[in-house]
């Protein structure tokens, strides 16, 4: 009888013990902060006729319009077939808000029977967006040794 008494105690303690542990190690965890980046850069090969590419995207520094200002494409710089490409600020200037990690590139063919397609792709952000189909995409498109028009395509 003595023997399971001092088991229960035991267990008691242990318990007590195990409980202490997880609150306090709950109070003085450490939190986890995500920094935004406001400069990236891609590479990929694209394929024929585009081989190797690269794209560099910088925006306005996040830490510098907090809290509550929006956030500007600054600069978008292609290099294809080891030429550069400068997207003009004109096609920069109402792309507010992007979510640069959302950058990539993809290649289409022409409908209309020409050349293939080349886009440099990204959303931009949307405070009423549920999904990120949700967002607008921005198409920075080259074709012909020349950079095209840029699109934005509204969120579905």
């Amino acid at each position: 009888m003595m023997a399971y008494t001092m088991n229960m105690k035991s267990q008691k303690t242990l318990q007590i013990l195990v409980l202490s542990g997880v609150l306090c190690s709950a109070a003085f965890c450490s939190e986890e902060d995500i920094h935004t980046p406001y400069k990236l850069s891609l590479w990929t090969d694209a394929g024929k006729p585009f081989g190797n590419v690269s794209a560099t995207i910088e925006c306005t520094d996040p830490s510098s319009t907090y809290p509550y200002k929006p956030i500007f494409v600054k600069s978008i710089t292609l290099i294809v077939k080891n030429k550069t490409y400068i997207v003009p600020q004109s096609s920069l200037k109402d792309l507010q808000n992007p979510l640069i990690h959302t950058a990539e590139f993809r290649t289409m063919g022409a409908r209309d029977g020409g050349s293939p397609w080349l886009c440099f792709v990204l959303r931009l952000d949307n405070p009423k967006a549920k999904t990120i189909a949700d967002r607008p995409q921005v198409y920075i498109r080259f074709r012909d040794g020349r950079l095209q028009t840029t699109q934005v395509w509204p969120a579905k």
